[in-house]
Formats: structure tokens, C-alpha cells, sequence
């Protein structure tokens, strides 16, 4: 099917799984940063462990991955509940309200 044969539902239809599937990536993101910044404040936990467990290693001090860990844990809560669930909302919301308007002319006419 042509661009100039689809109908108007159909675009609609695919407005909406487009906006389904950015909203899935960015949960997708989200998830991603908060996977790998439990491994980094982990990792650094490990090695404060290891420190203390064999002296004999010169490892030095890496406070600084759980905080960076941490801050990535908190992008990725972020990036999953704040701002991209009002997007999608938004745009679903949007998609319906045109598809709506477009059923109220056909009906009119």
C-alpha cells in the first residue's frame, strides 16, 4: 500500500505504535542506566572489600564509582518516571483526539 492509498486509520494506527515504541525505548534506556549503575557502585564496593581483605594490594581509594553509580541509578529511575510517561500520554492522548475530530467530520459530511 502506497502512502497516497493509506486511509487515514491506518495512520493513526502506526502514529501510535510509533509512540509506543519510543516510549518503550526509553524505558528500555532507563533500565539500562540503572542496570550499570548498580555494577559500577557495586564494583566499587568490591574493591573497598578487597582492600580490606588483602593490604598487601595498593588499590587506591574509589569512592567516587558508587557515587557515580548512584547518580546513574537516579538517571535511569528518572528516565522512567518522569518525563517520558507524560510524553506518551501526550501523544496517545493527541493521536485519539485527531482520530476522534477526523470520525466527528466523516459523520458530519
Amino acid at each position: 500500500m502506497s502512502a497516497s492509498q493509506q486511509t487515514p486509520k491506518d495512520r493513526d494506527v502506526r502514529d501510535y505504535l510509533a509512540a509506543e515504541q519510543t516510549f518503550l525505548g526509553w524505558i528500555r534506556t532507563g533500565l539500562a542506566f540503572m542496570g550499570f549503575g548498580f555494577v559500577v557502585a557495586r564494583f566499587g564496593l568490591f574493591l573497598q572489600q578487597l582492600a580490606l581483605v588483602e593490604p598487601a594490594l595498593k588499590i587506591g581509594h574509589h569512592g567516587i564509582s558508587i557515587w557515580f553509580g548512584t547518580v546513574m541509578m537516579l538517571m535511569g529511575v528518572g528516565m522512567n518516571v518522569f518525563p517520558r510517561g507524560t510524553m506518551f500520554v501526550w501523544s496517545v492522548n493527541s493521536i485519539r483526539a485527531r482520530h476522534s475530530s477526523r470520525s466527528r467530520q466523516r459523520r458530519l459530511s
